[in-house]
This record gives C-alpha cells, structure tokens and sequence, in this order.
C-alpha cells in the first residue's frame, strides 16, 4: 500500500483514506518473551523489532514445532539453510542492541513466506561497523493466517526500550481506524541544489523514509541526522551482493551506489530511541544507465549514529560529489511510537 495514505493527512482539503498499515499488537518488555497475544489477521504482516540478548527466537501462534526453514547471511557472507527448524532465531551477542524489520505474506492456506533485514550495534562508538543479517524464511503452516507474534530470548529478560511491534493490512483494506505510520516531512526541490533537508520532525521511535534523486550531474548520497557533521556515523554495505565492506568514524553514512549521472532511490527504516545508538537499514538503487539494456545498481546498508543522548529530529540527504540534486528531488519521513 502507498506510504502516502496517511490517517489525518489531506490533499487538496480532501482526506486520504486509511487503507495502509494498521498496529496489529505490541510485545512489551518485562520477561523473557515479547509476545502480542492474539491480533487481527491480515494478508500482509510487518513486523519491527528492537531488542537486546542474545538469541531471540521468533514464533508464530506459539507453534515450536519443526515447521520453519530459514536461510540467511551474516555480513555479506554465503547464504545458510536452516530447514525443520522449531523457530527463526536471530542470533547476536549477549548486551548488543538489536534493530529488525520484516515483511510476510499471511495467506492461511499457503506456507507464509518473510524477509527480514536485522542490524546490531557491534560493541560501542564510531569507530565499529555495525553488524548485518538478511533473511528469508517460511513458516510451513498452511491451514491458518498468523494471529499471534512471540520472541523469546534465551539470554534473560527483555528490558525498555526492547519493543516487538507487528502491523498489517488486508489486499481490500477497508478505510477504517488509524495508519499506523505518518507522515512527518515532504519536501521537494525545486531548483537544484546539494541538501534535502527534512527541517524539524517530531521525534519518534519507529522512523520509515524514502529519498528519490533526479540527478544534475554526478550525485552519491549521504545522510546526516539533527545536521551533526561530527564523526559520529559509521556503516556496513553491499553493492550488487557483494563482499560487505565498512567504513568507520565518518561525518556522514555514504549511502549512494556510485557517483554518476543516474537517478538514484532510497528507501529504509531507523530506530529512533535517544538513549541509543539509531540504528538504520538503508536499500538503494541507481538506474545504471538509461534504457533496458543497462541493470540497474543496488546497496544494501546498515549504519548507526553514535548520539546517545538526542533522537533524531531532522534527517539531511547531502550530495557529495560534483553535480547536483535536481528539481523534482524529493525526501518524505515517517514516523510512529
């Protein structure tokens, strides 16, 4: 469903209806578990997560039998199978900040396929890579739609701001009660120029963004938060699936795939907490040429910024190479608690 369709936003004076992501449940912090009890079913699950253990083994309806096959990589490294398997665990060390989104198909008569993307701090500062995972995995249930989320920690209890979150929507989403994201800034260029600068964002945990750059010459983007030009930021990524590669005590996450003439999207999510490192799951895209016969370009990213004492309350998109952004740039911000 479009971003755009936010709960109180308007168009023109005409509402937009709320037909996007819903908050389904919560699994709050307290036990070893965070667990949602049972929500609504719906065809289309997300599901965020903030945590910090060790081993947190995530289960749908509570079932813990051998009816999971994942397969991952960590830090860029060769895909492993995980078949018949009684949960899909997520695995760092004991005391790491943990940052998770996933998307699933919650279809009740097919096994429910995810895709999960999970960041971690890798030990405190500028000056540590963050850590990364991608997953896949499916749940081989196929008489019922999932209608209850649970992570389990093997490691001790969960403590705040640990937070489980799971929304959805259905394919024919009636437009009825709240979405849960919102919109917190839309901007535009309309001239050319090196900044998308979001201006001032209310501060929320959950923050979901996407950049699209119409190019004016060569164009490599970076982000900055709260426009601190410290070196406080440091990064993991990919390009075109790749060996990782990192970069450390920088004054801004170099997001961009290249530095070349080619328009360029951003999309990813960031949790927002300011006691913490804001951990960030960047995707990104070039066109890689014009035309067809050229493929396109991808980076996958994880960052984090090292404030622990302020939550982000404005995002900047710099160009840092020759050309510019131009007209027709854009960044929108997201945000939910």
């Amino acid at each position: 469903m479009a971003w755009e369709k936010l709960g109180t936003a308007s168009v023109g004076g005409t509402a937009l209806t709320n037909t996007s992501w819903k908050l389904l449940g919560r699994g709050s912090p307290g036990s070893a578990t965070l667990d949602t009890g049972t929500i609504t079913a719906k065809d289309n699950l997300m599901v965020l997560i903030m945590a910090n253990e060790g081993t947190q083994m995530l289960t749908y309806n509570g079932d813990s039998g051998s009816n999971y096959a994942n397969k991952r990589s960590e830090e860029g490294g060769a895909f492993q199978n995980q078949t018949s398997q009684s949960n899909l665990n997520f695995t760092r060390n004991i005391g790491e900040d943990m940052f998770m989104v996933g998307n699933v198909i919650n279809n009740a008569s097919l096994e429910k396929l995810g895709v999960y993307h999970q960041t971690s701090v890798n030990n405190a500062g500028a000056s540590n890579a963050p850590k990364r995972q991608e997953w896949v995995h499916k749940w081989a249930n196929t008489s019922d739609q999932i209608t209850r989320v649970t992570l389990t920690s093997d490691s001790g209890d969960f403590a705040s701001p640990d937070e489980l979150v799971v929304l959805g929507y259905d394919n024919d989403e009636a437009d009825s009660g709240t979405n849960f994201w919102q919109e917190l800034a839309s901007v535009e260029l309309s001239s050319s120029g090196d900044t998308i600068n979001s201006g001032t964002i209310s501060a929320k945990k959950w923050l979901m963004y996407e950049v699209y750059v119409v190019p004016s010459g060569n164009t490599r983007t970076t982000f900055r938060f709260n426009s601190d030009s410290g070196s406080n930021y440091t990064h993991r990524n990919s390009t075109d699936g790749g060996s990782d590669s990192t970069k450390t005590s920088r004054t801004s996450i170099e997001a961009g795939a290249g530095d070349n003439d080619q328009h360029a999207y951003h999309t990813g999510f960031i949790v927002n907490v300011a006691s913490k490192n804001k951990l960030m799951i960047n995707h990104n895209m070039k066109t890689g040429g014009s035309g067809a016969g050229s493929a396109p370009t991808r980076k996958e990213d994880v960052a984090k910024w090292t404030n622990t004492s302020d939550a982000i309350t404005s995002i900047q998109a710099i160009n840092d190479q020759g050309g510019d952004y131009g007209a027709g740039s854009y960044m929108r911000v997201y945000g939910a608690d």
